[in-house]
């Protein structure tokens, strides 16, 4: 527990004071002159409490989806951290020429163009945030700060509308 949240500055100030002093005036005065150290002891024990909360968060994915789900989505809650294996990709099959299977993907006139995956290891992801289209929180930069913030320092991701 905090002791600082459990000090009563007023009431110290009174105590404080001589017994045959703490009459209706000097108890007055004494409290006007606590008063600050209340005003200051409040915003650290505001500090405080938004560290302690900061704390709490860790990389673990359930406790990041919570951060999320609390700052931008708290009624319906549908954010969701998604393993990028989990994600459905399409794919597309490419065949040897002697094989004699055709592959039909995109049409006769439109040709598909397939990247290696060297090319493609830039963008490779280990997790997508699925946010839903309706929040707009595409490019929002408060949702990447975050996420930034508390993931993994080696973890890729990308936002995924749903």
């Amino acid at each position: 527990m905090n002791n600082t949240k459990l000090t009563d500055f007023k009431r110290l100030a009174v105590l404080l004071t001589p017994v045959r002093l703490r009459r209706g005036v000097m108890t007055a005065l004494m409290s006007a002159f606590a008063l600050p150290f209340s005003k200051i002891k409040r915003s650290l024990c505001a500090y405080a409490d938004g560290k302690n909360k900061e704390l709490e968060i860790t990389g673990q994915t359930c406790k990041l989806q919570k951060l999320l789900n609390d700052t931008f989505d708290v009624e319906e809650r549908r954010i969701r951290i998604v393993d990028s294996t989990l994600v459905d990709i399409p794919m597309v099959y490419v065949y040897p020429r002697g094989s004699g299977n055709v592959l039909f993907a995109g049409g006769k006139d439109s040709p598909v163009f397939v990247q290696l995956s060297a090319n493609t290891a830039t963008v490779a992801t280990d997790f997508y945030v699925e946010v839903p289209k309706d929040l707009g929180l595409y490019d929002n930069p408060q949702l990447k700060a975050l996420v930034n913030t508390y993931k993994l320092a080696a973890k890729r991701w990308l936002i995924k509308e749903i």
